[in-house]
């Protein structure tokens, strides 16, 4: 597989582990959709930084935080302290491939407006490396 497609499924793979799944807030993965529920995160990763070799990528993760409007704002400033929280500064990785993302510190953004009237949508936007260790 190649860098980008490592990087996705690892990305992926990240959010279906137990810290974050244990919340109970249902995620999905680019252009899925899941207005059905009364939340849910969009994880879209961005590779739009230079790796610091040609097995390593960097980018941006933005994480889509959508909430209906009668739960209100402070729900999605709770869900970016957890993925805060749960991303930030923090190495995922198989020791066995040597595949490795690392996160850095993430900001969170009230979208200017919204998907449409019935949900607040706030971003999470945290910068990424992915990478293979060497042997």
């Amino acid at each position: 597989m190649g860098k980008f497609t490592t990087s996705q499924d690892q990305i992926q793979a990240i959010f279906g582990l137990s810290q974050w799944t244990r919340h109970g807030i249902p995620t999905v993965m680019d252009n899925a959709d899941s207005d059905s529920e009364a939340e849910f995160v969009r994880v879209i990763p961005s590779w739009d930084k230079e790796g610091v070799n040609l097995e390593s990528v960097a980018g941006t993760l933005r994480v889509d935080i959508s909430v209906t409007k009668d739960i209100g704002n402070r729900r999605p400033a709770e869900i970016g302290d957890l993925l805060e929280d749960f991303l930030a500064r923090k190495t995922f990785g198989d020791n066995t491939s040597g595949v490795q993302t690392q996160l850095f510190s993430g900001n969170l953004y009230a979208s200017s407006g919204t998907k449409n009237d019935a949900r607040v949508i706030y971003t999470y936007i945290i910068d990424f490396q992915h990478y293979v260790t060497g042997d």
